[in-house]
């Protein structure tokens, strides 16, 4: 089993003057190992100091992240503005293995303008909720299964304090997914799902998935007959 390195990633999320809430992405560098090319979140691998120096993960995850938005994207944000939402742990098959701490947290629109590293970021784009799923849908950007339930979750949210409502609604999920590539389609199931336990997709019983299509663009959640559920609001099926 390959080993599971600890990291941390922001959800930034700025205010527009205008009304609406928009999000942060960068576009990964396509020569990194794990997901290259792909838009994401700021953040990276939690450093051994930072684990040495601190007494719990959440600390060296909390200093992790801001330490990450900094260096990918010169954003200063602070560790108390953080609040923390999410685990996710990447599946089994993976060859590269991560426990994300997932933490959001609100800049000034005044103090967002990013630079990025031009090494291991290459652009960044400011979407709402919305657009950010619409260009997901439309092979314009390319994003992991976390970070569009991520933007699922909060893509009826107007301002920061409907986000930080919404991801308080429940205690944050630790997620572990079972991943099983089906041709172009990306099975991942979670726990409650039929297919969970062996990893098998077309088991038949209860749904508890997300199935993406990369090749055409297409991401469907299927919560069906079960009783395991993150903590989602009414617009899955």
């Amino acid at each position: 089993m390959n080993t599971i390195k600890l990291a941390a990633t922001i959800k930034v999320i700025r205010e527009k003057p205008s009304g609406g809430i928009e999000i942060l992405l960068l576009r990964r560098n396509k020569s990194l190992k794990f997901a290259p090319r792909f838009w994401v979140f700021p953040g990276g691998k939690i450093d051994p100091i930072e684990i040495e120096t601190t007494a719990t993960e959440m600390e060296a995850a909390l200093i992790a992240a801001t330490r990450e938005s900094k260096e990918e994207a010169n954003l200063d944000i602070a560790v108390k503005d953080l609040k923390y939402y999410v685990n996710w742990t990447t599946p089994v098959e993976q060859p590269y293995r991560y426990k994300t701490y997932f933490f959001h947290a609100e800049i000034p629109y005044s103090a967002s303008e990013v630079t990025v590293d031009n090494s291991e970021i290459l652009e960044h784009r400011w979407y709402s909720p919305e657009a950010a799923l619409a260009a997901a849908g439309t092979k314009e950007i390319s994003i992991l299964p976390p970070t569009y339930i991520s933007l699922m979750r909060i893509r009826n949210c107007k301002s920061y304090g409907e986000v930080v409502e919404e991801w308080g609604r429940h205690e944050p999920h630790i997620i572990v997914p079972r991943v099983q590539q089906d041709g172009s389609v990306m099975h991942c199931m979670y726990e409650g799902d039929a297919g969970f336990e062996k990893t098998q997709h077309d088991t038949p019983g209860p749904r508890h998935r997300l199935v993406a299509d990369y090749m055409n663009a297409k991401f469907d959640f299927h919560h069906e007959n079960c009783e395991n559920h993150f903590p989602i609001n009414g617009g899955y099926h």
